[in-house]
């Protein structure tokens, strides 16, 4: 599934080969661990965070990570950059030979009442991308799924794109419900606004990684932009999610 609009994104179905995909499933870390040891990024989301001892131990401990991580830091970054400039048009090659890119992931469990409101992702994050261990057929239940969205009157936009955009100036354009072993990925423009649904009397987690690809030095990426947080309790707000 590929879109350019609102801004470009993409979804890649058995994105892993099955080997790799059910044995990272295996050895998911547990929501045993991730509670005891893991970080806590929003309300429900519970995490081994990138760089994290946590995250290295479960790569080192298991033959399924080592050859995810060395996938994700070896050929993903290129994999990706040739994906969008062969399906968009869109060359990101001199940044890769210029500024430096790296690959990160956070490995995730959201349970019932896990949601994200409309945001735009860092800007030092050239892509991001969401990949699904399970789905919905598993954890049942309402939401999780990953939602597009586009500015409503793109003539008021005067001042900057908001992060955290006040709902009555978006809406949701796209609504993906991924499936397992699932890849959605999308170009970090200025625009390029997303967000999850809330999960709702879900039976267990539904678990993910989330990945991006970043400027090596985590300085912003993307030149002659207008973005701007223009409202402290929407941030605030979203952070308390």
């Amino acid at each position: 599934m590929i879109h350019e609009e609102p801004y470009p994104f993409f979804v890649i179905d058995n994105f892993l080969k099955k080997e790799l995909h059910a044995n990272l499933k295996r050895s998911f870390p547990s929501n045993k661990d991730l509670l005891k040891v893991g970080a806590v990024s929003s309300k429900n989301r519970y995490n081994f965070m990138r760089g994290s001892c946590e995250q290295a131990h479960l790569i080192n401990s298991s033959s399924a990570w080592k050859l995810f991580d060395d996938y994700i830091k070896v050929n993903f970054i290129k994999d990706m950059l040739d994906f969008v400039q062969e399906n968009f048009g869109l060359n990101y090659s001199s940044m890769l030979e210029n500024k430096g890119l790296v690959c990160h992931y956070d490995i995730s469990r959201a349970s019932s009442g896990y949601s994200r409101s409309c945001h735009i992702d860092r800007r030092h994050h050239l892509m991001s991308f969401l990949y699904y261990v399970n789905d919905q057929k598993e954890y049942k239940g309402e939401g999780g799924d990953f939602l597009v969205y586009d500015v409503e009157n793109k003539q008021n936009i005067n001042e900057a794109f908001d992060v955290f955009p006040d709902h009555s100036t978006i809406r949701a354009v796209k609504t993906i419900r991924p499936e397992e072993n699932c890849l959605i990925g999308f170009v970090n423009f200025q625009n390029s606004y997303h967000g999850v649904s809330k999960m709702k009397n879900n039976v267990s987690d539904r678990m993910f990684l989330y990945i991006s690809i970043d400027s090596i030095d985590k300085k912003p990426i993307w030149e002659n932009e207008n973005i701007k947080v223009l409202s402290e309790q929407r941030r605030q707000d979203f952070l308390n999610e």
